[in-house]
């Protein structure tokens, strides 16, 4: 679309609210015209009604009076009825008719008293007098032609009530002539119509023709009769002259909108030249331009614009050949739109090679079927950026000329004009790799020293123990046997030589006690003989016993595990224990030890060994001199556990080992198999990586 047509359409756009404002207010000004009207009409219908029913309850009382005197009761008081229904008929103007309810007629006050009279008339609609006998009320009736009158008229009764019945009725007859003159009465605007209707729908009174076109219609049902009173109204007489004025201001808008729509067309001519000498870099300024302020601010506006994208693209081609990784960036259909000089030393090949070439030509064959889907379906997740490769599997990449090698890539999506991009950040990680499997070797290799070095240990453990117990046990044991025959020997002699045999004893004692307690602590006996549990109670009781402090083993239905792993497990667990109370009681100030061993359901052992005292803080953990803690550490990590010590100043410390039997509980002489080699895998592709080698018992 040009500028030209969108100023015109954005002109008539401007102009069509008003235009649709000046209609709307035509047509509300008809609309409130005609709820005005209508309310007038209304309000007229209902004062006409108010004056109908008004008069027509007044004749229902004087009635009723009638009615209730007793000159009805008998024939001889009837005259002096006769002359109070005289002056009924002078005051209303309408005369009165004394009838049974069988029909006859009594008297009738347009006749004289005695006379012959017919029966009383009996309408086709509905009757006043039998609505009135029927209720007990004074009724009104619809329209009839009166027998004597010769004319319309209508009825009003009253009954006789006598003892709760009707006995007679009261009846008074007016013509209908007498409705129009009410109607005429009133003042009524040209072109209204109103007319009184009974139920049947009969003509009782009416004034004005029926409007050829009506506008609204009043029917308002009376209050004191069976009637409707409806008034109808003109449209040509309400509507007519507003809508000439609406029309008026609506022709008056739309002469205003071609007036503006021209002038607009012609300063479009002039600002479509205007923005095309700006759209068109280095063009001429137009010369039907100048003056407009806009124009040339948006003139400097693409200057500074222009100058700043040469100098961020002259920015990004640094950025591009300076930067150390493989940059590649692909569009929807897969192809590479753009790569940098490091991905082109990375492929093999030049930049221009790249540029144009399958992404996929990229990735080992095996994988390039997964390709596509991959990358359409990070496309539809909406991320804009994810990293492949780092800790988690490794990625593989393919050179120019066929080889393949790891990398770790980044890859971020952008959509630009709909156009989707996907761009890629390579690493090659081959030394790492290899690095890090130096350094994995290295670790399995000091995993297996340090399981020799505690085998070692323990051996020698076993072999001092056995030394002292074998040799130093029994030497110690027959110095006291001698000394106690020699103290013997002497009774009676040297009581000095007696008291020094006797400390001799005592040394003996308590060399041989502490040569026990050395045994035990270089190969616990219990822990061979009866297991984990039964070691740990005999380690808490000891502990107690030396330093006073409660120590108590839950060991929540432990038991150790089968095999040479379980032992060593078992072994190391006790170590642990032994080295954290040890600890205990030379820094932890606390009153009460828990030991506590559980057992998973997965195999999962864990050890805890908690106290009440003054806790560690954070940076002694770290403490070169920390080699009870590195030591623990150590042992934990030979068999494949994690040791985690925790503690707040104040708090108590937690020692946790948790440790779980690998598959087939290995031996913990057992060498670990060497790491697999990773698989190749494509670059934009995901496997699983080499699971860790397996570790050996301390």
């Amino acid at each position: 679309m040009t500028l030209r047509a969108f100023l015109t359409r954005l002109i008539w756009l401007c102009m069509l609210p008003p235009i649709a404002l000046a209609v709307w207010l035509g047509f509300d000004l008809v609309r409130a015209t005609q709820l005005s009207g209508a309310s007038a009409a209304d309000r007229l219908a209902h004062n006409i009604a108010s004056a109908i029913d008004h008069e027509l309850e007044g004749r229902m009382g004087g009635l009723r009076m009638l009615a209730a005197s007793p000159l009805a009761d008998a024939a001889a008081d009837w005259p002096m009825l006769y002359r109070e229904a005289q002056g009924y008929r002078e005051s209303f103007g309408s005369d009165v008719l004394f009838g049974q309810l069988d029909g006859r007629m009594r008297f009738h006050t347009a006749r004289p008293l005695g006379e012959a009279l017919p029966p009383m008339p009996r309408p086709e609609g509905r009757s006043a007098v039998a609505e009135a006998t029927a209720s007990g009320r004074p009724a009104v009736g619809d329209l009839f032609l009166g027998p004597i009158a010769g004319e319309p008229l209508v009825a009003v009764a009253a009954p006789g009530q006598r003892e709760g019945n009707a006995a007679f009725v009261m009846l008074s007859v007016l013509p209908a002539r007498r409705f129009t003159e009410r109607l005429e009465a009133f003042t009524v605007p040209q072109g209204w119509a109103i007319e009184l209707r009974d139920s049947r729908g009969q003509t009782i009174a009416r004034r004005g023709a029926a409007p050829a076109v009506r506008a609204n219609r009043v029917a308002l049902p009376l209050a004191a009769a069976p009637w409707t009173l409806v008034l109808e109204v003109s449209q040509a007489e309400i509507v007519g002259p507003i809508a000439r004025a609406a029309l008026a201001v609506i022709l008056a808008v739309i002469g205003a909108a071609l007036a503006g729509q021209l002038g607009g067309r012609w300063a479009s001519r002039r600002l479509a030249r205007s923005v095309h000498a700006l759209a068109e870099p280095g063009a001429p300024r137009a010369t039907d331009a100048a003056g407009i302020v806009e124009v040339d601010a948006a003139r400097a506006a693409l200057e500074e614009s222009r100058t700043a994208l040469r100098l961020r693209e002259a920015q990004l081609r640094g950025i591009l050949s300076s930067a150390s990784e493989a940059i590649l960036t692909a569009e929807d259909g897969q192809r590479i739109v753009m790569a940098n000089d490091a991905a082109a030393r990375m492929f093999g090949a030049d930049v221009a090679a790249l540029t144009g070439r399958p992404l996929e030509s990229l990735i080992p064959p095996r994988h390039r079927s997964r390709h596509s889907a991959a990358i359409a379906a990070f496309g539809e997740t909406g991320r804009s950026a994810r990293s492949m490769g780092g800790d988690g599997p490794v990625l593989h990449a393919l050179r120019t000329d066929g080889t393949e090698f790891p990398v770790e890539a980044a890859i971020s999506h952008v959509v630009v004009d709909g156009q989707h991009l996907y761009t890629v950040i390579l690493r090659d990680i081959s030394e790492r790799l290899r690095a890090e499997r130096a350094l994995q070797h290295s670790k399995a290799q000091l995993q297996r020293l340090l399981a020799a070095r505690d085998r070692v240990q323990e051996e020698e453990r076993k072999r001092i123990a056995r030394e002292l117990h074998d040799d130093l046990q029994q030497t110690l044991a027959a110095m006291l046997m001698e000394a106690e025959l020699a103290r013997t020997g002497l009774e009676g002699e040297a009581p000095a030589v007696r008291e020094a045999l006797a400390r001799l004893q005592r040394l003996a004692t308590g060399a041989i006690v502490s040569a026990r307690r050395i045994v035990n602590d270089l190969r616990p006996q219990m822990l061979e003989e009866l297991g984990l549990v039964a070691a740990l109670e005999q380690l808490a009781g000891r502990f107690s016993e030396q330093t006073g402090l409660a120590c108590e083993v839950e060991p929540d239905h432990f038991s150790s595990e089968e095999g040479p792993h379980g032992a060593a497990v078992d072994l190391c667990l006790f170590r642990v224990a032994q080295e954290a109370l040890n600890n205990v009681a030379k820094h932890a100030q606390a009153q009460r030890v828990v030991i506590r061993l559980s057992i998973a359901a997965d195999g999962r052992r864990t050890l805890t060994v908690a106290d009440d005292g003054r806790g560690i803080a954070p940076a002694d953990r770290g403490r070169g001199a920390s080699f009870g803690l590195l030591g623990m550490a150590e042992r934990v990590h030979a068999i494949g556990g994690t040791l985690q010590i925790e503690g707040r100043p104040g708090e108590g410390t937690l020692v946790r080992v948790e440790v779980t039997p690998p598959a087939g509980s290995a031996s913990p002489e057992a060498t670990p198999a060497p790491a697999p080699a990773p698989a190749s895998l494509p670059a934009l592709a995901v496997a699983p990586a080499p699971a860790p080698p397996p570790v050996p018992a301390c």
